[in-house]
Order: C-alpha cells, then structure tokens, then sequence
C-alpha cells in the first residue's frame, strides 16, 4: 500500500488538473501609537486578534487589539527579544539576551494572567547543550498548560541542532524534550525555528538562518531548503501555515529591513499574495516579526510588529462557502460561525458534514450577521425542502433552508455555475432489503429474505429473483438498509431509500433516476411478477428486470474505477493509476497499486484513462 503523503514528500512534480481562483490578503488593522522604542522591543508574537510585544526596558508585556495598547502583565523582569506564544496564547519570553539566554523562559498564562518562570538549564544539559544567546524564537505549537501539552523550537547561537522543549500542565517534560537533526549549518543570533504541523508530539518544522534567506526542512533523509522564488530577503521574521491541505510560506520580501513580506504556495513554489513596503529599513530589529495563525481551513490571520513604526493584523483568505445552520457538524445557528466550504475548482465547492434527519442550513457567502447572510447566500426557492440526494438541486440567491432527510455523513458538491447543489451518502449500507408486497413477507419489515447486497461501493443487485404479489393489482415496496426486530419494528423508515415522489411506477427493465435515501414511507410500484433488484445509490438510479443482468452496469452511468475510505484510496479494477490532490499536484503516477493510505481530502483519481472524483474520510 502506497501512502500519498511520504509520495509528496519525495517532491513530485505539480501538474495542473484544475483553475482556482486567486488569494486575497487585506489589512484588518493597523496601529501606529504607543510603541516602544526599537531598541526596547524588537520582537512580537500573536494570538486571537493580539499582538504582544515585550519591552525589556519597561519591563512589561503590551498587547495591541488594532484600537489601542494595553498592559498584559507588568514586571515582566524580561531582559531579551526572544518571545512566543502557543496555540491558546500563551506567552513565554526568554529572560536574558547576551548571555545564557535559553536557561529559563518567563511565561504568561492567558486565562489567568499569572507569571510564572521555568527553568530550562538542567534539561538542556540532559541533552548536552549549553546556554546560548536567542534572539528570536518561532510560533510554539499545543497548549503548554494542557494535559497533552505543547512544544516550543529553540535555535541557540552557535548550535546546529534544534531544541525541541515540551511542557505540559506549565512544567518541563524531560523525557519529550530532544534534539531534531542537524540542519547542516551553525545558527547565528537570529536563527529561528517554526512548526509545520499543529501536533506537539511531532518534529515538522522549518528552520531559517536570516542571513541564509531560505527556510529549511526535513524531508526524511536530509535538511533541504525550500525553492527560492520571489524576492525574499535578509529581514527577520517568517512563519508557516497550512489551509485546505495546503503548505504556506510567509517570507518578509523586498527591500533587506523593510516591511514587505510574501505569501508562497508550497505546493507550486508560486507567490500568491504580496505586502508592499510601507515603512522604512530597520536595521536595530533587522526587520519585521512576522506570525501566521490559522482561522479555519479557508483563513488565516498575519500578524507584523514592524519595531518602531506600527503593529498590524491582515486576513489570508482562500475561496470559500460556509454551511450555517443546525447540522451536527456545526452546532446550532450563528451568524459569525459556520462550516468553510473550500473551493475545488472554479466556482465549485466541496466539503464532508455530519446531520441528523431534519436538520436544515444555508450556504453563506459571508458570516459577520443576519443582515449579511441573508442577502449573501444559497438556499431552497421553498423553504425547507428536502435534499434529493445523489443528483443536482436548483439553488437560487437569498431564498429558503435547504433540510436534511437523515442521519448519516455526506459529501456536498455546490456548484455556483450552474446553481446547484449534490449530496451524496458516504455511510453506505452493506446491504439493502426489499419491504413490501413480498410473496408469503407481505410488508413486514422483518423480513431479510428479499436482499440486495453491494458488489461494489454504492452498487447493490439483489441474491436472486424477488417475487412480488399483492393479488393482481400493483405491488408496492421501499428499500430499508436495516430490518425491524419484529413485524411491528417500523424504525427502517427512517433509514430507507425510495422515490422522492410517492407511489413512483416502475417499469420492467427501464431504469427509474429518483432514488434516494431516507425516503420514508414514500414508495416505488411494480407489476406483479418476479425481478431482479439494481440500485446504484451513487447515482440514485434503480432497474428492476425479469431478465437477470451480468452486472449493475444498467444503472450505472459510468463504471466506478475507485471508491474513498477512511484514510484510504481503493481501485476496483484497472492497471494504471494517477491521483492528484484538491490543488493539481500529482501524488502518484502511472501506478499498478490498488490501495492508497490518504490524509483526508478530496482527490482526482485517474485509472486507465478515467477521471473520478474520490472523497477520504
């Protein structure tokens, strides 16, 4: 079994498989009074909307909201530039500058405002290192006062190797605490480390000498430096951040000590949003603090502590939806809270959710409140109207709810286009049973007799022939996924597929494209008479025969090459293989495997010549 990621790792080349559209970066904010002098705070870090900036000289910790400044804690006693902050905010600042500087780092909790100090010199002796100065420090990751804990990447003058320190519940703990590989160079004052992933047990991360320009990273055998593309420079500052699945640098660009910075796409080395210069070089800071901080799988926050000239917030946007409503996967109602819906290709967009039957959303352009929603999204023209599932339903501008039939995960495809709307089931059954007018099991949902079972993903044929009889008048039936515990057991309704309209007709051998699940107690009509059962519950399509197919390739469209599982990546049959991901790049290719271990996510599955769309759970 192949697995994708290690395959990206490797450095395949990106292929374009599809056009999305541009990023944008805006400035949310900018403050320019009450800043320290350049030489007094010469380093920032963020969190949620803040930036915090530590003036050794005042001896107190400013946090800059975009209105004003105010005190997080005072008497710091912080002597150094050094500061970061972990992913609950946290802040934790070096205590000394010019010597022994990674012995003990000063912290301030968020949710209490106490200070506290911890001390580092034992556990870097542990690890045979000495104290060494630290200018800079990179974005911790985790929560250092959690039970799980958080990590925090240390690049002490003179070093080759990075120190790794974990805490967990505000202490140090030793055994987590390490050295990660030699980068193949000796840090200098403003070397600095970042992480690429958001686990604290894990070792991603990316180094930049400042002086060498190029973050630098582990790709499993040796430390090799991102492509230089653009016109990054010798400033400080840089940080990481991952959104829809991918890889984003962000480089201070220009002019040596100035402002400007760029956005790079890691997965096709390409500058994809740019901050021009605004302020003038500062050679005391050697430039701008620079700290990415991911919203959702669609946003991220920049924030940039330019010493001396201003402190400012800007939003890094991909294109994207949002699902608001009540569905589990987002909670309950909210104007300011919804599920991202990434863009896959130009003006489609596709994400997985979690409901419950009658559960009811919309699809919002923008959040922020009512007023905004309801002039900026796509409904249902009736107001909730149930989802057909597994074909396309018209959604027009600023109209009603769109209602969940029933319980289960899905995948949803919206298309801005041609206005449309595809759900499909990613919980498909194993097997389907056939209530109804049953020879001898006359509407008893008990009976298992009368089985279709799938033979493949979302493709199901019946055992053998169904005999239906209902006394010479037309038979009627539905399709459960489960049966009953007794003749009286009626919870399959709820989990059933049938026709979206009531009492559909059937005839023998045409095939019917109304099926959909959870259907109810609205039912299909057949001629008395003894069939044989197909559904393709992929595409809603179902075919009942007297004559017995070889296959269910009558109710199929197309015949499906390869299906997603959790994790995972399966081909049905075919003998050449390509896969890329959401974003065009070429994960594997012209390849004879026929499982694939896959991080979560959509991709475009090619075998022998036949594209598909897939969904990993």
């Amino acid at each position: 079994m192949k697995k994708l990621y290690s395959i990206v790792c490797a450095g395949l080349t990106v292929m374009s498989a599809m056009s999305v559209s541009a990023q944008t970066l805006t400035q949310d904010w900018k403050y320019t009074s009450d800043l320290p002098t350049i030489g007094d705070a010469r380093y920032a870090t963020a969190h949620d909307g803040v930036v915090y900036v530590s003036d050794k000289n005042a001896k107190k910790l400013y946090a800059y909201d975009g209105t004003s400044r105010s005190v997080a804690c005072s008497a710091t006693g912080v002597a150094a530039p050094a500061i970061t902050s972990d992913a609950a905010g946290n802040v934790m600042m070096s205590t000394a500058w010019w010597g022994n500087s990674m012995n003990n780092l000063q912290i301030w909790k968020k949710s209490t405002g106490e200070v506290s100090t911890l001390a580092l010199n034992a556990t870097l002796t542990s690890l045979g290192v000495t104290s060494k100065r630290m200018d800079f420090m990179g974005k911790a990751v985790g929560d250092i006062f959690s039970e799980t804990g958080g990590a925090v990447f240390m690049c002490g003058e003179t070093l080759s190797s990075v120190v790794k320190i974990f805490i967990a519940n505000g202490a140090v703990v030793a055994e987590k605490c390490k050295l990660i590989q030699n980068v193949g160079y000796t840090f200098d004052t403003t070397s600095f480390a970042v992480p690429l992933t958001d686990d604290p047990e894990k070792d991603d991360i990316a180094v930049r000498k400042r002086t060498d320009k190029d973050f630098k990273y582990y790709n499993g055998t040796k430390w090799v430096a991102y492509d230089r593309v653009g016109t990054i420079n010798q400033g400080v500052g840089g940080d990481f951040v991952t959104l829809n699945g991918t890889l984003y640098s962000i480089e201070p660009a220009g002019t040596n000590y100035a402002d400007g910075f760029q956005i790079v796409d890691r997965s096709t080395n390409t500058v994809v949003a740019t901050h021009a210069i605004e302020a003038s070089v500062n050679s005391t800071t050697l430039g701008s603090s620079l700290i990415a901080e991911k919203v959702d799988e669609c946003t991220a926050r920049i924030y940039q502590y330019h010493a001396g000239a201003y402190v400012a917030q800007y939003t890094f946007s991909l294109p994207h939806l949002y699902l608001v409503g009540n569905l589990t996967s987002i909670g309950d109602w909210s104007e300011t809270h919804g599920l991202v819906v990434p863009q896959t290709a130009d003006g489609v967009y596709e994400v997985d959710f979690d409901a419950q039957g009658g559960q009811q959303f919309k699809i919002a352009k923008q959040l922020g409140s009512w007023s905004i929603i309801d002039n900026n999204h796509y409904g249902f023209a009736v107001d909730g109207t149930v989802a057909k599932l597994y074909k396309p339903n018209t959604i027009t501008d600023n109209s009603g709810t769109i209602k969940i039939g029933g319980t289960s995960k899905y995948h949803a495809v919206i298309n801005t286009n041609d206005y449309t709307l595809t759900i499909t089931d990613l919980n498909l059954p194993e097997q389907l049973y056939v209530v109804g007018n049953i020879d001898g099991h006359s509407w008893d949902p008990s009976y298992s007799g009368a089985v279709l079972n799938q033979v493949s993903p979302g493709l199901y044929e019946s055992a053998e022939n169904v005999k239906f009889a209902n006394s010479g008048y037309d038979c009627y039936f539905r399709l459960a996924t489960v049966v009953g515990a007794d003749n009286n057991d009626w919870t399959s309704n709820a989990d059933s597929y049938g026709p979206y309209t009531g009492n559909t007709a059937l005839t023998d051998g045409v095939v019917d494209a109304t099926c959909g699940k959870y259907a109810g107690d609205k039912n299909y009509t057949i001629a008395e008479g003894e069939y044989f059962v197909y559904v393709n519950a992929n595409e809603g399509r179902i075919l009942l025969s007297t004559e017995a197919s070889s296959s269910v390739d009558k109710v199929s469209v197309s015949a499906v090459k390869a299906y997603g599982t959790k994790g995972e990546i399966r081909i049905i049959d075919g003998n050449n293989v390509t896969i890329y991901n959401a974003a065009g790049q070429a994960l594997v290719v012209n390849s004879s495997e026929k499982t694939f271990s896959a991080p979560r996510g959509i991709y475009v599955v090619v075998v022998d010549g036949v594209a598909q769309k897939v969904a990993v759970k």
